[in-house]
């Protein structure tokens, strides 16, 4: 049984992405950069892992890999850019559920990012087992259709594929 300790790249491809920034003069809600995209990712991951635990009724090494809230974890997420993005910026209202309509002074701005791809690498921290290199691969691939970041509910951060590097899947249909 080999461990894996490389450097797993993987690549996401989403239309628009909005991670949570600061207000700013254009706006009321702003967009962080792309690298701050890294604890969306991971914390994305981690609902996976659950998932993935759940459905396939195996042993949860969600603990193990992403750590608990006094320990980090095995691995880290980092963000590359992945072709251009841009910045735009959209409207929207909050309904008052009491009432079903929009109250008054309800309407908002935000901005969001335009982009057709997302690379990020996870670098295990200490090597992975084999049985965890499986579960990780099992999540990433429970990622497709997933929303990451906010406004989710508008069509922003829809995941459409996922891409896994060649290389950690190689390593792992060497395994079966």
């Amino acid at each position: 049984m080999s461990p894996w300790f490389d450097e797993i790249e993987v690549s996401l491809f989403l239309r628009n992405l909005r991670i949570g920034g600061a207000k700013d003069e254009e706006v009321d809600l702003g967009v962080a950069p792309l690298r701050y995209a890294a604890s969306s990712i991971k914390g994305l991951l981690r609902k996976a892992a659950i998932r993935v635990s759940n459905s396939l009724n195996t042993k949860d090494l969600t603990k193990q890999i992403f750590g608990e809230s006094d320990s980090e974890g095995k691995i880290q997420i980092t963000v590359e850019e992945c072709g251009e993005s841009s910045i735009n910026k959209r409207f929207g209202v909050k309904i008052d559920p009491r009432l079903g309509s929009v109250k008054e002074r309800h309407l908002f701005s935000y901005k969001f990012l335009a982009l057709e791809c997302l690379k990020f690498k996870i670098k295990p921290l200490v090597e992975l087992s084999e049985e965890e290199s499986k579960f990780l691969f099992y999540c990433l691939n429970y990622l497709r259709y997933e929303s990451l970041g906010g406004f989710g509910s508008r069509g922003i951060g829809l995941i459409e594929d996922v891409k896994i590097d060649d290389s950690f899947v190689r390593f792992l249909e060497e395994k079966v």
